[in-house]
């Protein structure tokens, strides 16, 4: 965290069963660009605490599960769109809306069905997801422009 303060890189960051470190680590950076990748967490007080910190929240094929993602589905309409990233987590958390016969392992190609399962929970349009977390990235990079 120092090291991306001091050079102002953004960086991807992952919490497993460690929020209250987490949390208070996050805190002593609040000028680093920060994205909670992989965020399955169900919590809703855990996203509030992330969003307020400005934390960027990246959201994987978890949220269309129906065993296992069924909290953070019923949370993730609580994401602004302008901090809402969708990611795979490759070659894992494959989206379990997609068509069967599933492969067998993730990958960027199946972004759409995270992008779908996002938008059956949360309400937001597909292409409206598409477009701001492709806007996000661009920001959050500091692709724009370039």
């Amino acid at each position: 965290m120092q090291i991306a303060e001091q050079l102002s890189l953004p960086v991807f960051l992952h919490c497993r069963d460690a929020f209250d470190d987490f949390f208070r680590i996050l805190t002593k950076f609040p000028q680093v660009r920060k994205c909670v990748h992989c965020h399955t967490d169900d919590d809703p007080l855990h996203l509030d605490k992330l969003l307020s910190l400005g934390c960027y929240i990246g959201i994987t094929g978890w949220v269309c599960d129906d065993r296992r993602g069924k909290g953070l589905a019923a949370l993730v309409g609580k994401i602004p769109l302008e901090r809402l990233f969708v990611e795979t987590d490759g070659p894992f958390l494959l989206p379990r809306n997609m068509r069967r016969p599933h492969p067998k392992d993730n990958e960027s190609a199946y972004l759409g069905w995270v992008v779908k399962g996002i938008s059956a929970a949360s309400g937001i349009s597909e292409l409206e997801i598409a477009r701001a977390t492709t806007r996000n990235a661009l920001e959050f990079f500091g692709m724009v422009g370039k």
